[in-house]
């Protein structure tokens, strides 16, 4: 083994092992209190295990040349639900556990049978951001031209442009 395929080892066990905490927390926090009926938990640990496996496979195959623009933008994608449900689910817990923590029981069972649609409110709301997100990215850069007039702005400067790049999230896609 050389060395750069050590660091390359050990960082793909890190990534895995905080992906894979992170989707687990969202199932455990998110997944399971909605309660769904029949088959529909096997098919969302499946969907979830997808976008796991596709986000690993980005890692793995950061340098490849001939990634498919298809598979990238499922990656991407995952990895941006993923991170929506992440901080939501953060989110929604926070709100939960604190008064939980602080009011009589009455209210704390009240609150946890208004669990499942706090989740499923997580839930769409992170797929409404993310496919914004998503549609944004594939939109491209958006290009603004701005006049700013100075009255006393020397002759010699007239025309003299700045410009400014920020916040481009385009990447390979």
């Amino acid at each position: 083994f050389r060395w750069h395929d050590t660091v390359m080892a050990v960082f793909v066990v890190i990534m895995t092992s905080i992906l894979g905490g992170v989707w687990y927390y969202v199932w455990n926090r998110l997944v399971v209190p909605i309660g769904l009926p029949g088959a529909w938990p096997n098919v969302v640990a499946s969907l979830l295990a997808t976008f796991f496996l596709f986000q690993i496979g980005r890692f793995l195959s950061f340098r490849s040349s001939r990634e498919s623009p298809a598979l990238l933008l499922i990656a991407y994608f995952s990895l941006g639900l993923m991170t929506h449900l992440f901080f939501a689910t953060l989110l929604k817990d926070l709100v939960w556990v604190l008064p939980e923590a602080f009011l009589p029981a009455d209210i704390g069972m009240m609150l946890m049978r208004n669990e499942r649609w706090a989740c499923l409110t997580v839930v769409c709301f992170c797929f409404l951001a993310n496919f914004i997100g998503i549609q944004t990215a594939l939109a491209g850069p958006v290009v603004r031209t701005v006049d700013i007039p100075f009255v006393d702005w020397p002759a010699s400067q007239d025309g003299f442009l700045i410009a400014q790049i920020s916040d481009l999230h385009v990447g390979p896609m």
